[in-house]
């Protein structure tokens, strides 16, 4: 999949498209609009993130299978901080910083939240806007310097390892 660098640049636009309207959403939200009339958008945005992770896991695993041979018995294992920094080492800048921020931003307000369960027979809340809004910030902040790093290295990961 690194190596096709058109789908990882589509990817990385809409997880950072996702991200964008993750936070449009809270700003609606802060301005007056019910939850009831955000329902459709809050959960059109959280249910992105599922093709986005899952694309982004793929990576991970060529990055992981690339880097480690077949014989090693760690092939199972998650990455450690130096295979990490490899991975994202082709990271923009621009990038890594909206990540990064994204990420605060999503864990800071995450912590006041109690765990937010929603049934599509339950109203819609502003707890369930905000709980739904930040997953989506915080899955598509971790998802997107994985596909910017993967879209801007020279060829593919087998080509570097």
């Amino acid at each position: 999949m690194s190596d096709r660098k058109w789908i990882l640049f589509f990817l990385e636009a809409i997880a950072l498209l996702n991200v964008g309207a993750a936070y449009l959403l809270l700003l609606v939200q802060r301005i007056g609009r019910t939850p009831e009339q955000l329902e459709p958008y809050v959960l059109s945005v959280f249910i992105v993130i599922f093709p986005i992770w899952l694309m982004a896991v793929l990576v991970i695993v060529e990055f992981t299978r690339a880097r480690r041979s077949r014989s090693e018995q760690s092939m199972l294992g998650g990455l450690d901080l130096s295979e990490l920094k490899l991975l994202l080492r082709w990271c923009s800048l621009q990038t890594g910083i909206i990540a990064s921020v994204s990420l605060l931003f999503s864990l800071a307000f995450s912590i006041g939240l109690s765990r937010i369960k929603w049934e599509s027979s339950q109203a819609f809340t502003d707890q369930h806007v905000l709980g739904f809004s930040l997953g989506a910030i915080l899955f598509c902040s971790l998802a997107l310097p994985i596909f910017s790093s993967s879209r801007r290295m020279p060829g593919s990961f087998s080509d570097h390892f």
